[in-house]
């Protein structure tokens, strides 16, 4: 079953399209079968990744969708990683509450994490809180930006969250691996190319979602183990064995 992933925050500027794109290329240097779902009305996420439609390295592994549907989150696949615009529109909510996880990149500014409440009542009262694990961008020690008075603040913000279930999956060094949004320069480039040392960052962030993917799995089936509860059936559909069963909510 796809690991579905929405990168979302109501704030721009964040590092979203950029995450996407990287967390993308390494599940595909990783051999993982990905779609990739542009939400954002800027298409940043689509015009830089389109060119791996033709490329015969990846074009069994790789599909790009510009609209969403929910035949998609059927279609097999290892994850479903969605670039999601800053926005509560409907499109936008099916995709919060039809994810495993809603990755919320956050800068040392206020308002990119003011927003948590409202993200979570988006998602759907069924979404626990570490199911909207937090990426902190621009945070590393050393980085200018972690002695402002503003970080401070923000790092005070995230010790709170934490402590209502929220987890801090991942942090990036935003002077050395975001200077701006990648994804503008509409150019081929791959998270190879990032140097090895801020490179390694994006590459645990994949891993640590990964491992709490697992960590969620393994929880659920206690769950049903607990409750006498047949294990789930992802692949339902004797006539299409290879068609999972979830996501056939409606999207209205």
């Amino acid at each position: 079953m796809a690991i579905k992933v929405a990168i979302f925050n109501r704030k721009g500027g964040v590092g979203k399209t950029t995450l996407s794109i990287i967390l993308t290329q390494i599940a595909l240097k990783e051999g993982k079968k990905v779609i990739a779902i542009d939400q954002d009305t800027q298409c940043n996420f689509s015009s830089s990744m389109s060119y791996l439609r033709n490329d015969p390295n990846f074009k069994k592994l790789f599909t790009l969708k510009t609209d969403l549907r929910e035949e998609y989150f059927d279609l097999p696949a290892d994850w479903i990683i969605i670039d999601c615009q800053n926005d509560f529109n409907d499109r936008i909510r099916f995709a919060l509450r039809h994810s495993d996880f809603i990755l919320i990149p956050v800068t040392p500014d206020k308002n990119s994490v003011s927003q948590f409440t409202n993200i979570r009542q988006a998602a759907g009262t069924s979404k626990e809180a570490f199911q909207l694990p937090v990426v902190k961008i621009g945070f590393m020690v050393g980085n200018v930006y972690n002695k402002t008075q503003t970080a401070q603040v923000i790092n005070q913000k995230l010790r709170q969250l934490r402590k209502s279930g929220y987890l801090v999956i991942g942090t990036l060094p935003l002077y050395e691996t975001i200077r701006h949004n990648l994804a503008s320069e509409k150019t081929i480039w791959w998270s190879t190319g990032l140097p090895a040392h801020a490179r390694q960052h994006f590459e645990l962030l994949y891993k640590n979602i990964e491992i709490l993917n697992r960590d969620i799995q393994e929880l659920r089936r206690k769950e049903r183990e607990w409750k006498n509860e047949p294990p789930e059936d992802y692949y339902g559909d004797p006539e299409n064995p290879d068609i999972t069963i979830w996501g056939r909510n409606n999207l209205s």
